[in-house]
């Protein structure tokens, strides 16, 4: 399930909630964003089925949106108990995300699905 994140007291809430939380930064009018998010959030739920998934829709979240320091779409944000530990923005390859989510996953869950 996705939670959708409108407001900075959303996403903190969020972020502090889950163990590990990937919050996604896309905009409408993105084509990228539109491509990628449907793949991105298959194959997170898939590998890593404990990551908590939020869609920030940066039209509608300026706000937020510039407070978490993005300032292009898409970007995507994971933490792990409440610090982000990787970040990603622009075009970027599902390979190397999966890469740098593994290891911190592995440690916190103790899963080698990774």
């Amino acid at each position: 399930m996705v939670t959708s994140l409108d407001t900075l007291a959303e996403f903190d809430a969020f972020v502090h909630q889950h163990l590990a939380a990937a919050v996604y930064f896309g905009g409408a009018h993105c084509g990228v964003c539109r491509a990628l998010w449907p793949k991105l959030e298959a194959r997170l739920a898939a590998v890593f089925p404990q990551l908590a998934l939020a869609y920030v829709e940066v039209g509608q979240a300026q706000a937020l949106a510039a407070a978490c320091n993005v300032f292009t779409v898409p970007v995507i944000a994971v933490h792990f108990e409440g610090r982000e530990w990787v970040r990603r923005a622009g075009a970027f390859a599902l390979a190397e995300l999966e890469r740098d989510i593994a290891r911190p996953y592995a440690m916190l869950f103790g899963e080698a699905d990774a």
